[in-house]
């Protein structure tokens, strides 16, 4: 079975409680534009299209295949609830992400800044004003709001104080790590392309994207009593899955399906990819000139260098060697997987080997 078709049932129940959430939050908000707010964010984070759910489905299936078969059937319903934390946590990730790289689409919909810069022009009352200003400044507030709703999930949930401390403390990590790979991301733009490598690529995304699939695993493990020996390969495993995640998105971003998503947005923004890195440490001298006379204009790329650019990641073998560095990532998660003892469950042991198999062949399409 596709996995996607394998969690269906799990993403909608993930959709239902998020749901509920949301209701009830605006349900009981007095003030009229919060209760708008939260509305406009509800249906952003619930918004159809190809969000996953995968942070909240690795932290639920982290807790059922390790925690006794008691605990699981008493707060089955509780860590459904609660693994939502993680989801709103990447929401306020990619919100902010979308204000950085104005970017216009998400999931195949409007993103949270240009929503409400689109609003701004429709309801301004005022003849001043900047609707892309007032766009950002409320995704910001937006992608804040989702961050702290996260953390009053876990302090609400059922679990016990110590549970919950475990919890708060690996969900706060997971903040903290995000914003590390966010801020070294920004001072890299400022390096020239001679002077940024592979390991700077794989720091920026251990932090932002490996610490959210650790974050959602190890509040999982915390919550049903890990062992050491269970936790460890399982932070490992779940690090390596992220940078495939990662290499797969940036494979996805400029090489895969343009009426999902824009794919030169990457390369007009000269983001420092995997695929543009190794392209142009692997250039001959004359195309690193040409990469650099393109890249360094202070012009908008127009359509031909985008291609350009593109057509050099490919024939420096980048593209093949991106593909190539995800499934390795994928070999060494599997093995750290195996490492887990005692084991995970059977259910959660398909959950991931179905993940490891999605990741490099069906998430991008190519």
């Amino acid at each position: 079975m596709d996995f996607l078709e394998s969690v269906s049932e799990e993403q909608a129940k993930i959709d239902l409680f998020l749901r509920r959430f949301f209701n009830k939050l605006v349900n009981k908000e007095d003030n009229f534009l919060l209760k708008d707010f939260y509305g406009r964010l509800r249906d952003f984070v619930l918004s159809t299209g190809l969000a996953k759910r995968i942070r909240p489905l690795v932290l639920i299936k982290t807790f059922t295949g390790i925690a006794l078969d008691n605990k699981i059937e008493k707060y089955l319903d509780d860590i459904y609830e609660l693994s939502i934390a993680v989801e709103l946590l990447h929401n306020a990730s990619i919100i902010h992400d979308d204000v950085v790289d104005q970017d216009q689409f998400r999931r195949g919909k409007p993103t949270f800044h240009r929503l409400y810069a689109e609003m701004f022009k429709n309801f301004n009352e005022n003849h001043y004003g900047d609707f892309k200003w007032f766009g950002n400044a409320i995704a910001i507030h937006g992608g804040d709001a989702c961050a702290f709703l996260g953390q009053n999930l876990i302090v609400e949930s059922k679990f016990g104080a110590t549970k919950k401390f475990a919890a708060l403390w690996d969900y706060t990590e997971g903040m903290n790590g995000i914003a590390h790979g966010k801020i070294i991301e920004q001072y890299g733009q400022m390096k020239s392309l001679d002077n940024i490598t592979l390991e700077d690529y794989l720091t920026v995304s251990e932090w932002k994207t490996s610490k959210q699939f650790e974050t959602s695993a190890s509040i999982g493990a915390a919550l049903a009593n890990s062992r050491l020996s269970q936790l460890k390969p399982l932070k490992q495993a779940m690090k390596y899955i992220g940078l495939a995640y990662q290499i797969q998105n940036d494979i996805n971003d400029s090489f895969g399906n343009p009426e999902l998503k824009s794919i030169d947005t990457d390369i007009k923004e000269r983001r420092r990819t995997i695929l543009l890195i190794t392209a142009y440490h692997n250039a001959e001298k004359t195309q690193k000139k040409q990469i650099n006379r393109i890249l360094n204009s202070e012009e908008q790329l127009t359509k031909e260098q985008v291609d350009f650019i593109r057509s050099i990641i490919k024939s420096t073998g980048s593209l093949e060697f991106a593909k190539l560095y995800s499934k390795n990532m994928i070999q060494h998660a599997q093995q750290e997987l195996d490492k887990i003892y005692p084991g995970l469950s059977e259910n959660t042991t398909e959950f991931f080997q179905n993940l490891l198999e999605f990741i490099p062949n069906r998430y991008t399409t190519i």
